[in-house]
């Protein structure tokens, strides 16, 4: 029966039926994950009496949102085909460490005309464009060599890698970067948000990581960063994978504040 949305979200339950139909409570998530398509989450909700995009249904980008069945058993969801995603028990999320000690950077922007077109910066690109050309993003990295080089959404070539014990074979998803640049030694992957969160699906910047490591080769550095907007301040928090086929190997490196003039 459909439940009150002042009650429980449509995330909620659309999990909760999904639950129910597979019996997932006797799941042995510590051995395999769960694997459930797209396909059959509209066919469960639209029986149950509400059809769900199961896009919706299944990007959860921070703790915050999982549903509380999920949450109860830790567990998180992860695409791992077109159209395919898996649900696995382990530490899905990262927290983002803000060091509210951390003196803020006054740095100077680096561009000769004023840029009317950026002027009312509202969205998380819009952001990470006016970081980027007033040259704050080549001062974090010493390196002035950085170009933009692409943005938007990918497929990744099949790549296997493993969270906690368990192992998964994601291969055809779609990943995305909202900036990747490049220069003489270096490629940097940037998830962008226009405000704070505490936390983030580490899939946002491990799969991009796995995605350009495979096209790149090795040949360059892959810099993974996580960028937001806050109280006037640019905040730029870079992290790596110490291992590459470890979804939890995922590392904070260091981060700064900028306040540009």
């Amino acid at each position: 029966m459909f439940m009150e949305k002042s009650e429980e979200t449509l995330t909620n339950w659309a999990w909760n039926i999904i639950f129910e139909k597979f019996e997932l409570r006797k799941h042995d998530f510590k051995s395999k994950p769960f694997i459930i398509d797209a396909n059959e989450i509209k066919s469960i909700t639209e029986k149950e009496g509400n059809k769900l995009e199961p896009r919706l249904v299944c990007y959860l980008d921070n703790s915050t949102k999982l549903p509380k069945i999920l949450a109860k058993y830790n567990l998180f969801i992860l695409p791992i085909e077109n159209g395919k995603y898996a649900l696995v028990q382990g530490q899905g999320y990262f927290p983002i460490e803000e060091n509210k000690d951390e003196p803020v950077v006054e740095h100077t922007s680096k561009i000769p005309f004023d840029l009317l077109t950026l002027k009312d910066r509202k969205t998380e690109s819009e952001h990470l464009d006016y970081f980027f050309h007033s040259g704050a993003l080549s001062d974090f990295f010493g390196d002035n060599s950085l170009m933009l080089t692409f943005r938007g959404k990918k497929r990744t070539s099949e790549f296997k890698f493993k969270v906690g014990e368990v192992i998964l074979n994601a291969s055809g998803v779609q990943t995305e970067v909202d900036a990747g640049f490049e220069g003489e030694e270096r490629i940097i992957l940037v998830e962008a948000k226009s405000q704070h969160q505490n936390n983030f699906l580490i899939r946002q910047l491990y799969y991009p990581f796995r995605l350009w490591l495979s096209k790149t080769k090795n040949k360059k550095t892959i810099h993974s960063v996580f960028f937001y907007f806050r109280n006037g301040t640019y905040n730029i928090l870079e992290y790596r994978f110490n291992k590459t086929e470890d979804y939890n190997s995922i590392e904070y490196v260091r981060s700064r504040k900028y306040k540009i003039t």
